[in-house]
């Protein structure tokens, strides 16, 4: 048995599938916005503490480490580095 779509049929079904892409970009984007913030932490508590330590032993200088430096472009953050060593 044949079925037959009509265009509304097929815009319908473009539209379903639209919201179900969004959908799904979305959950992704929040999963993503997780795993950020885990490795944010990671770093913070994990590695920060003793990096610069780790670095000297290896006869590296560190003069500066910043924790979660921010960078913007006009009013809107651009990026974020959670430890910066110089």
């Amino acid at each position: 048995m044949e079925t037959i779509l009509t265009k509304q049929d097929i815009l319908k079904l473009f539209a379903l599938q639209s919201e179900q892409i969004e959908k799904s970009r979305a959950e992704f984007d929040k999963r993503l916005g997780e795993l950020a913030g885990t490795w944010g932490k990671f770093v913070a508590e994990m590695v920060q503490p003793k990096i610069v330590e780790l670095f000297h032993t290896r006869n590296i200088q560190i003069n500066t480490s910043l924790q979660n430096a921010k960078g913007y472009i006009g009013d809107k953050r651009h990026y974020e580095i959670d430890l910066l060593l110089k």
